[in-house]
């Protein structure tokens, strides 16, 4: 009996043909591509996706970044899309592109520029969270500001701790 290929990658791929490989397994599931592609080194892409990148998978890529990028992935996401522009061919292909993977692209950027956002807020949280050493009037500003920004992240559903 002949076994089906398995839709979890096993490692970082070595040549193209398994990053070819795995999206043929992977291109209808947003969330294993995107397990995928982060076992794949920034400095890696120029070479795993030679001579250049297709359409179709830089379509299922950004459909992945933005809908399962986190804070926690988000500086992982940016020096991998530094290190997926160093591919060959990517202007030519980026011009040549279809209003939908297009649309693919841009939703992704505003994804990843939205979770920038709520990371720099975390961090800027997460600094004054300190402020119960400073005076009263101080501290009574802080906890404010602490209790503003629990409840935004509370309404979008994000959780962090401080």
């Amino acid at each position: 009996s002949q076994q089906l290929p398995s839709t979890q990658a096993a490692a970082a791929p070595r040549v193209p043909g398994d990053v070819t490989k795995q999206f043929a397994l992977l291109r209808k599931d947003p969330e294993g591509w995107f397990g995928y592609l982060q076992r794949i080194p920034a400095g890696s892409c120029q070479a795993l996706f030679s001579p250049e990148i297709a359409p179709e998978v830089l379509e299922a890529t950004a459909v992945a970044i933005a809908r399962h990028a986190s804070p926690q992935s988000v500086a992982w996401a940016a020096e991998w899309l530094g290190g997926l522009s160093e591919v060959g061919r990517l202007a030519m292909t980026v011009m040549m592109l279809d209003q939908s993977v297009l649309a693919a692209l841009r939703a992704m950027l505003d994804a990843l520029h939205s979770l920038a956002a709520l990371v720099a807020l975390q961090s800027l949280v997460l600094h004054f969270a300190g402020c119960s050493q400073l005076t009263n009037v101080h501290g009574y500003v802080c906890s404010n500001f602490k209790l503003l920004f629990e409840v935004v992240f509370l309404t979008s559903n994000i959780s962090f701790s401080y």
